[in-house]
């Protein structure tokens, strides 16, 4: 049975070693995307949130709605009819 050579052997291992390092940090990677796109998404359902609690209490102070909103956005809501 033949014996591959060593340098071939140690070749091999730092191959591994390397490709093992950057999967390593493909998963880092995306773990800190996941974590980003959560946190966005969180933040996005606060406002959300805010933003309808400050609807149905029917809050008037334009600093509280200027915390959450810029000063070019417009709410439309549907007419819609009720028969």
């Amino acid at each position: 049975m033949p014996r591959f050579p060593q340098v071939y052997i140690e070749r091999l291992k730092h191959s591994v070693a390397e490709l093992s390092a950057a999967r390593d940090q493909e998963l880092m990677q995306q773990q800190l995307k996941e974590s980003l796109a959560d946190e966005e998404e969180q933040r996005l359902r606060s406002i959300l949130h805010r933003l309808f609690e400050f609807r149905v209490s029917r809050v008037t102070d334009k600093a509280k709605w200027g915390a959450i909103l810029s000063d070019d956005f417009v709410l439309s809501l549907p007419i819609t009819p009720y028969v």
